[in-house]
């Protein structure tokens, strides 16, 4: 858990801190070119009681070039 999840976390009650991180790890970041998804918790963030889908540009995961990725929340498989 990164410094900004324990961060955030802190100020979420006891008892919705498991919620905050299985709600962030549904939302995933999808490369607009590839299709590779990463998932937001993994990255370092914390996506909860989030709605919509908005575009963000970050660096690609397979090489650093930064470009355009949509953040969508994926159903659990």
């Amino acid at each position: 858990m990164t410094g900004l999840q324990r961060l955030i976390l802190f100020f979420i009650p006891g008892r919705r801190r498991a919620e905050a991180e299985t709600k962030s790890r549904a939302w995933h970041l999808v490369c607009d070119v590839c299709g590779h998804a990463r998932s937001i918790w993994d990255l370092g963030g914390v996506r909860w009681r989030a709605s919509g889908n908005r575009v963000t540009r970050t660096k690609y995961a397979a090489f650093k070039a930064v470009g355009f990725h949509t953040v969508t929340r994926q159903s659990p498989s």
